[in-house]
C-alpha cells in the first residue's frame, strides 16, 4: 500500500513550517505543525498502518505525562503546551517509521531545500539584514532599557537565519549535511546544486559564531571516518585535525557574550549545575518545561537568566525525575529489539540518516531540541525515517485503541488552537501598550484570559497593565482588577517570583501592606539573587515603619 501523496506532503509540510516558521516564535506555526503532523498520523491510522504497539506506547507515555502534570507540575499551562509538542513528535515518527519506506528521497530533497532557504536568507541577514533592523530599533519608540539590550544583540551579528536562535539554527544546518551526502552523484547538475548549497550552508553555519557548529561538524566527519574508511583515523593526518578542532573550539568557547559577559561553555555547565540541583531536590520532578519557572531560586552565581538547561537530558531529567529514567528503562527493554530490527542497513539511506540523528543527539547534549519544536520536528523525522520499515500488511487495532487516540488528538488540536489564538491576542495587547492604548490592551487581554484560562502569563500582563492604569488614574476599579490578576497568576503558577511582586505591588497600592510584605518576602525566597526585588522589599519595610 503506498502513501498517498496528500498525506506525504501534509508530513512534509510540517518540516516546512517547524523551519521557516518555527512555533518557538510563531503560535500559528506551531498549530500548522500540530495539525499537519495529526492529520498525516490520522490518515495512516485510518488505513491501518499503524501497529497496535505503537499506539499503546502513546498511550501509556501520554498517559504518564498527563497523570505527572495534573498532580506533579508547578506549572500546568507549560507543561500541557510541552505535550502538544511532543504529540507532533509522535504522530511524525509513527508516521514516518510506518509509511516512509521508499521516499527517502523527497525527504532528502525536502530538508536540501530548505537549508537552501534557510542558508541564503541567513547570509542576507549577515551583510543586510543587521544594519536594517538596527535602525529600526534605535529610531523606534520604545524606552532605553528595551534598546540598549536589543542593539547589544544586534552588535553580536550572529545569524539565526529563519529560526530563533543561532543554536537552533546550526543544529539544523548540520543535521542537513547527511541529506546532501544521501542524494549526492546521481546526476552531474544534481551534484553541482548539492555543492553550491552546502557551501552556503558552512558559510552560514560559521556566520552563527557558535562553537557547536564546530562540534558538530566534528562528530560527523568522525562518524563518517570511524564507520567508512577507519584507517584514516589512525594516520598523520588525524593529530593535526585534532590540534584544529581544539584551536578552533577554544576560539568559540572563549567568546563572550555581550549581554551575560561570559563565554556559552562556561554558562551552560553553571545551567547544567543548576538542573542536577533541581533534581536532587526534587526526585518527582517539577513538570515539564518548568526549569524556567523554578530555575532563579537554584541559580549558580555568575550564571545567566535562562529558560533552558542547553542540556534536554538534563532538563527532561530536573522535570520528570525518575519517572523519566524509569520510563526509559522499560521502553529499552520492551522496544529496543523490535526497533532494532526495522533499521534496514541495506539500503545506502540509513547510514547517512544514522550520521544525521548522531548530528541531533549531540546537538541534544548542549542546546535545546524537544523543547524547540523546529529542530524538534527535524529529530522527529530523522529517527522515524530511519527506523522505518517495509509493507508489512494491514494492522489490526482494537475500536477502544482507535478512539482512545482519536479523542486525545481532537483535545490537542483544540488546545493547540486555543494556545494559538491567546498567544496572538497577548502579542497584540502588547503591541497596544506600547502605542500607550492601555484600555484597550487591557480589554485585549481579557478576551485571551477567557479562551485560555490556565496560561498565567495572561494574568500577570493583565495586572501589569491595570496596576499601571491606577498608577495613572487613581481609580479603584483598576487595583481591584490588578489585584485579582496577580492571585489568578500565583494560583496558577506559584513558583513564580515576578507574579509575588506584582503581587504585593498591586496589595501595597491598595494600603493592604502586611499582605503585600508577605507576597514580597515569598519573592525573595523564589528569586533570592534579584536586586530589584530586595529593593521593594526595602522601600515598603520603609514604608511601613
Amino acid at each position: 500500500m503506498k502513501t498517498k501523496p496528500l498525506v506525504l506532503l501534509l508530513a512534509f509540510s510540517s518540516l516546512f513550517f517547524a523551519i521557516l516558521l518555527p512555533p518557538e516564535a510563531y503560535p500559528n506555526g506551531k498549530l500548522a505543525v500540530v495539525l499537519c503532523a495529526t492529520f498525516a498520523f490520522l490518515s495512516a491510522l485510518s488505513e491501518n498502518r499503524i501497529p497496535r504497539m505503537f499506539l499503546m506506547a502513546g498511550i501509556g507515555i501520554f498517559g504518564v505525562l498527563l497523570l505527572h502534570t495534573l498532580t506533579i507540575s508547578i506549572d500546568q499551562y507549560r507543561s500541557l503546551d510541552t505535550i502538544s509538542s511532543l504529540w507532533a513528535y509522535y504522530c511524525l515518527i509513527g508516521f514516518f517509521m510506518y509509511c516512509s519506506a521508499g521516499y527517502e528521497k523527497y525527504l532528502a530533497g525536502v530538508m536540501v531545500g530548505l537549508s537552501l532557504i534557510v542558508s541564503l536568507y541567513g547570509l542576507y541577514q549577515y551583510f543586510w539584514g543587521f544594519d536594517a533592523i538596527a535602525k529600526f530599533v534605535f529610531y523606534s519608540g520604545s524606552d532605553q532599557v528595551i534598546k540598549a539590550p536589543a542593539l547589544g544583540i544586534i552588535a553580536e551579528r550572529r545569524v539565526s537565519s529563519t529560526l530563533a536562535l543561532p543554536g537552533t539554527l546550526w543544529g539544523f544546518l548540520v543535521c542537513a549535511l547527511p541529506f546532501h551526502a544521501m542524494l549526492w552523484r546521481r546526476r552531474l547538475s544534481l551534484d553541482v546544486m548539492l555543492a553550491i548549497s552546502a557551501a552556503l550552508l558552512l558559510a552560514t553555519g560559521f556566520l552563527t559564531r557558535s562553537f557547536g557548529f564546530l562540534l558538530g561538524l566534528l562528530v560527523l566527519i568522525i562518524g563518517v571516518v570511524w564507520t567508512r574508511n577507519r584507517r584514516i583515523v589512525w594516520n598523520r593526518v588525524t593529530p593535526v585535525i585534532l590540534l584544529l578542532a581544539i584551536i578552533g573550539g577554544s576560539f568559540y568557547s572563549t567568546r563572550h557574550n555581550i549581554i551575560a559577559g561570559s563565554n556559552p561553555a562556561g554558562l551552560r555547565f553553571l545551567n547544567w549545575v543548576s538542573a542536577w540541583n533541581i533534581f536532587a531536590v526534587h526526585p518527582l520532578g517539577t513538570g515539564l518545561n518548568t526549569f524556567g519557572v523554578i530555575y532563579p531560586e537554584y541559580m549558580q552565581p555568575a550564571a545567566n537568566e535562562t529558560q533552558y538547561v542547553h542540556n534536554t537530558f538534563l532538563q527532561l531529567l530536573s522535570e520528570l525525575g525518575y519517572p523519566l529514567l524509569a520510563a526509559i528503562v522499560i521502553l529499552l527493554i520492551v522496544y529496543a529489539n523490535a526497533l532494532k530490527g526495522n533499521i534496514r542497513w541495506g539500503r545506502p539511506e540509513s547510514f547517512w540518516l544514522l550520521m544525521a540523528l548522531i548530528v541531533w543527539i549531540t546537538h541534544n547534549m548542549i542546546d535545546i531540541d524537544v523543547y524547540f519544536p523546529s529542530v524538534g520536528v527535524v529529530g522527529a523525522v530523522i529517527i522515524g525515517a530511519l527506523f522505518a520499515r517495509e509493507e508489512s500488511g494491514a494492522f489490526s487495532v482494537p475500536k477502544p485503541v482507535l478512539a482512545t487516540v482519536g479523542i486525545f488528538s481532537f483535545v490537542i488540536m483544540a488546545f493547540a488552537g486555543s494556545v494559538c489564538i491567546a498567544t496572538e491576542l497577548q502579542h497584540r495587547a502588547q503591541i497596544e501598550l506600547e502605542n500607550k492604548k492601555l484600555t484597550t490592551a487591557l480589554d485585549t487581554l481579557s478576551v485571551a484570559r477567557r479562551i485560555c484560562p490556565i496560561n498565567s502569563s495572561l494574568d500577570h500582563d493583565a495586572g501589569e497593565i491595570a496596576l499601571q492604569l491606577y498608577q495613572m488614574t487613581r481609580k479603584p476599579e483598576y487595583v481591584t482588577t490588578a489585584i485579582e490578576a496577580f492571585r489568578h497568576a500565583v494560583a496558577l503558577s506559584p513558583e513564580k517570583a515576578g507574579s509575588h511582586i506584582g503581587y504585593a505591588l498591586s496589595l501595597s497600592s491598595a494600603n493592604r501592606m502586611n499582605e503585600a510584605i508577605h507576597e514580597i518576602k515569598i519573592a525573595q525566597m523564589l528569586y533570592p539573587g534579584s536586586s530589584y526585588t530586595q529593593s521593594i522589599a526595602r522601600l515598603m519595610a520603609q514604608r511601613i515603619q
